[in-house]
């Protein structure tokens, strides 16, 4: 009986057609809804995507930005110290002569005063001198008051008297130069610790840009945070060694003339004048160690003075007639060099520790590469192919085992190759060529440059590269992702697509230039 009853209900149904309309339209707004939610969901995804490359372009150009402002101080510290240097060399060269001069005036009137003494006790005269005119301090009777300059000139004591007053009064004495070349000890070694502090706080203000332009550059949606957060990671490679990427220019006639040239002075000896050729008394030394420094050094015939003085005295003899006779003389030489004034302070210059740019910067030592990378919470993510097959997510996933998506940017400090002329906003992120190379280092004009994943890791040298570097820094990318904010899970390992693989070849044709992705 039941059995019959519910045949007979079926056989109703079946024949009956009221409420075909509503199943119809469930059925079309059921489909219509799951197409316009993937279409949504493609959107979605897609936006996400080019969310974090935004913040990973974003992060890569001001980490560059930080790099290309610690690179214009150190240009800019390079020029103050030149300037600084030079002055320093003059002013101790001033203050040396001027000291060694001082000891020559200090013995010589001693000895004057010596001669004329045993002169003035004579009774008697005889010749063409009295007795009180038999001395002299000099080379003899006719160059009595003069001092021998160098071995080769003869000059009156009352003109080198008269000489170091003049400097006293254009404030070149020893004395009223020594605080003003202490103050340039004080000031080059504030520029050296600088430039130390500046290079070795680098890679540390890189990271925290990086990391703070990421965490401004994402956020988490309502789909985020129902499923506990994106879990957004950063990835920073960098490679800033003050070792590596700088060094200190040497003491050579080179390197020091290079080191002139940042504040766009002459060569050494001309600059410096008289005293700063090799093999004169103020010189480099040690030759060709790191830091750009001069000392005193005392040669046979620069800055040396001397003089003999010889005195006698007359004695009368009584007689008739009385007798005029040589009683006794005294006699000597006195010698005094450059050295015998030596000081620290200003016979030796601070040593400057300028750098210079290495190749190596301008190839993987110098890059900052930013990977950025977020948890895809979306309902619809394995809706048309999953991330293991080739379906619509496969570009934004480049994982095969997990729902991650992420990507990379990089960038570099870049420099002006025109000098002081305006740019034009081209900035060369690539070494000097040759006739450039006494820039390096020179003026403070950087910027930031993006670069393409295939060259950022490449050697460039005047505006080439040799390599391709795509594949090499995507793999680099699969470990050390850091946290940005948010939780949802943890990153699997990444995999680059087969051709990003090490030693695979991205060709971007005409499009060379415009990828900078």
């Amino acid at each position: 009986m039941l059995l019959r009853k519910a045949n007979r209900c079926c056989l109703r149904l079946w024949k009956d057609e009221s409420g075909v309309a509503l199943a119809v339209t469930v059925i079309m707004f059921l489909s219509l809804f799951m197409i316009a939610s993937a279409v949504y969901a493609v959107g979605e995804v897609v936006r996400q995507r080019v969310e974090i490359q935004n913040a990973a372009d974003a992060a890569a150009y001001s980490g560059a930005i930080t790099q290309a402002d610690t690179i214009s101080r150190i240009a800019a510290l390079n020029r103050a110290m030149a300037w600084t240097y030079a002055q320093h060399v003059r002013m101790e060269m001033d203050a040396i002569e001027d000291r060694w001069l001082e000891i020559v005036v200090q013995k010589w009137f001693p000895d004057y005063a010596k001669v004329r003494a045993k002169a003035a006790t004579s009774e008697c005269a005889v010749g063409p001198f009295t007795g009180w005119d038999d001395w002299y301090c000099g080379s003899g009777y006719f160059q009595r008051e003069h001092v021998l300059i160098n071995k080769r000139i003869w000059v009156s004591i009352y003109k080198i008297v008269a000489e170091r007053a003049a400097a006293a009064g254009a404030g070149k004495s020893w004395y009223a130069l020594l605080p003003q070349i202490q103050y340039q000890h004080w000031i080059i070694k504030k520029m050296n610790t600088c430039e130390d502090e500046l290079v070795a706080r680098m890679p540390e203000r890189i990271f925290e840009t990086v990391r703070d332009v990421v965490k401004k550059n994402v956020k988490d949606t309502e789909n985020d945070e129902m499923a506990g957060g994106a879990d957004f990671m950063f990835n920073l490679k960098q490679e800033q060694s003050a070792e590596e990427n700088f060094e200190f220019l040497r003491n050579t006639l080179e390197e020091e003339t290079l080191f002139l040239n940042y504040a766009d002075l002459k060569e050494p000896p001309e600059e410096f004048g008289q005293g700063a050729y090799e093999g004169q008394w103020f010189v480099r030394k040690p030759e060709g160690q790191e830091g750009i420094q001069r000392r005193y050094v005392q040669r046979f015939n620069m800055l040396v003075a001397e003089w003999n003085w010889w005195g006698r005295r007359w004695k009368l003899i009584p007689g008739d007639p009385p007798a005029c006779v040589p009683a006794d003389f005294i006699q000597g030489r006195t010698e005094v060099k450059g050295q015998d004034g030596w000081n620290d302070i200003f016979y030796i210059t601070e040593k400057c520790l300028p750098r210079k740019i290495k190749r190596r910067f301008f190839a993987k030592g110098g890059a900052i590469v930013v990977g950025v990378t977020r948890r895809v919470n979306n309902p619809w993510f394995y809706t048309y192919g999953s991330p293991s097959e080739e379906g619509i997510f496969k570009p934004y996933s480049l994982d095969n085992e997990n729902r991650f998506m992420w990507c990379g940017a990089a960038a570099i400090a870049g420099h002006n190759l025109n000098g002081p002329s305006p740019s034009n906003g081209e900035f060369d992120p690539t070494y000097w060529p040759p006739d450039k190379e006494k820039y390096n280092l020179k003026y403070s004009d950087w910027d930031a440059v993006l670069l393409p994943l295939h060259r950022a890791w490449a050697k460039g040298e005047n505006r080439q590269w040799s390599g391709e570097t795509g594949g090499e820094i995507l793999n680099a990318l699969k470990g050390g992702w850091m946290p940005v904010y948010g939780g949802g899970g943890a990153l699997g390992a990444q995999g680059a697509p087969e051709i990003m693989q090490s030693g695979g070849t991205v060709n971007y044709g005409a499009c060379e230039k415009l990828i900078v992705h």
